[in-house]
């Protein structure tokens, strides 16, 4: 691809050692990654360090395969430790820390972060305090996009990616080249961001009525040629509770869409989550929501051990992909044994998920055993938060009044431009004006 010239300067301010900070930020399409790969191409050719993280496993997933470089998720890259919680509320017991820190920083010159928007203020300052004296920091995301959670609580509701962009060396990318201009999806999207209504063009269907469960369910009948359990496609809903909350669609699309349910299992809930039963059955669509590195047994990492039957690093033994399963993921379930285990296909790779893994705790010195299942949910719909960093053929974004904290133009924004070829939103007028107006979370007092 041919970088324009903003393009080309924002390539060569990544690659400049004596830029410390440079921020990027574009809409779908604009050539970030792109950019990315270019920097890291120059930074190898040079010799330099480098390493390219993102706020979640997908997204660092997706990074890897756009740019065949090595990518991670920033808690890994920083080395954070899992925090202990209590198994009556799921609540932490315990902090969990990074172990590179300002006394132990990291080892590479260049960090490379895509997806920032997504980077909460208490992160980004732990990457901050990690990197090492001279080191660079590059960061990517659409600044348009939602705003980390957890920033919600704060008095100044401002994301590190939004200060990041108040500073020098900043990139706003304005040209589309991952699809032609003029765009529906990117029209509307455009008009999303500037409170403007829109209608219906070839890349986007609006379709609005009162009742929006029906309506829902009118296009899913309607679009013979869409299969919505497709890995490529995807119902994203703004909000997880409510009437047109995911834990209710899911329920609902699961009968619709995999009514005889072969294999029928019900998977094990953390004790904070027994309310909320989940039954899955061979062919279902479901999403891991952890970050599982590993997950073979213990004994199956190292091939040496000392008197305590705790591993050698020396002997550790590096985990296949297929032994590995992270956040956001999504796939569909291909078999379910009579022990329950569970075979996922992830599109790129078969994972198995045993009823139990048996593990050691570095920090307290002890050997446990869990269940990986817990981490697995339904994905007929997915929330528009657990969709952001991800990309799909077709998309559904559900609207109603019913979720009226949830709906906001940044949430919007998020959900429709999930879409590379065509989004469908079903809404009513009013939660559409909502939506339009609302800026999101206003600055706490």
């Amino acid at each position: 691809m041919e970088l324009d010239l903003e393009q080309r300067l924002a390539v060569e301010m990544c690659a400049d050692a004596t830029k410390r900070l440079v921020a990027v930020t574009g809409e779908a399409g604009t050539g970030k990654t792109t950019i990315i790969k270019r920097a890291c191409d120059i930074l190898k050719e040079q010799g330099a360090s480098f390493t390219i993280a993102a706020p979640t496993g997908k997204a660092a997933r997706r990074i890897r395969e756009a740019t065949g470089y090595p990518a991670q998720t920033i808690h890994k890259l920083l080395e954070f430790n899992r925090p202990d919680v209590d198994e009556e509320t799921g609540e932490a017991t315990s902090v969990s820390q990074p172990s590179r820190t300002r006394t132990r920083p990291l080892d590479e010159k260049f960090i490379i972060v895509d997806e920032y928007a997504m980077v909460s203020t208490g992160l980004h300052r732990d990457l901050v305090s990690a990197i090492r004296t001279g080191g660079c920091l590059r960061v990517f995301g659409d600044v348009r996009q939602l705003p980390p959670i957890e920033n919600n609580e704060l008095a100044d509701p401002t994301s590190p990616f939004q200060r990041c962009l108040e500073m020098p060396n900043t990139f706003t990318l304005n040209n589309i080249y991952r699809q032609a201009e003029g765009n529906g999806i990117i029209e509307a999207a455009r008009r999303i961001t500037r409170g403007q209504f829109f209608t219906s063009n070839e890349d986007v269907k609006v379709i609005t009525h009162d009742a929006v469960l029906h309506s829902l369910y009118g296009q899913l009948g309607g679009d013979k040629a869409i299969d919505w359990c497709d890995l490529n496609n995807q119902i994203i809903s703004p909000a997880r509770k409510s009437d047109i909350g995911t834990v209710r669609l899911n329920s609902i699309l699961q009968t619709r869409f995999n009514p005889e349910m072969p294999g029928k299992t019900e998977l094990p809930r953390n004790k904070w989550e027994v309310k909320n039963r989940v039954f899955v059955s061979i062919g279902d669509k479901v999403v891991c929501n952890t970050n599982s590195y590993d997950l073979r047994d213990y004994t199956e990492r190292f091939t040496e051990y000392d008197g305590n039957g705790v591993g050698l690093i020396g002997s550790f033994i590096p985990c296949p992909d297929t032994k590995q399963m992270l956040n956001g993921e999504v796939g569909r379930i291909n078999s379910i044994d009579e022990y329950g285990v569970l075979e996922i296909d992830f599109g790129d790779r078969v994972v198995e998920l045993p009823p139990r893994i048996n593990d050691y705790n570095l920090r307290k010195r002890f050997h446990y055993h869990y269940d990986p299942r817990k981490a697995i949910e339904l994905a007929y719909a997915l929330t528009t938060h657990k969709c952001q960093g991800s990309q799909y053929d077709n998309i559904i974004y559900c609207m109603a009044s019913c979720a009226f904290f949830n709906l906001s133009r940044p949430n919007f924004y998020t959900g429709l431009t999930r879409a590379a070829k065509h989004a469908t939103v079903v809404t009513d007028q009013r939660s559409f004006a909502t939506s339009l107006k609302s800026m999101g979370w206003k600055r706490r007092k």
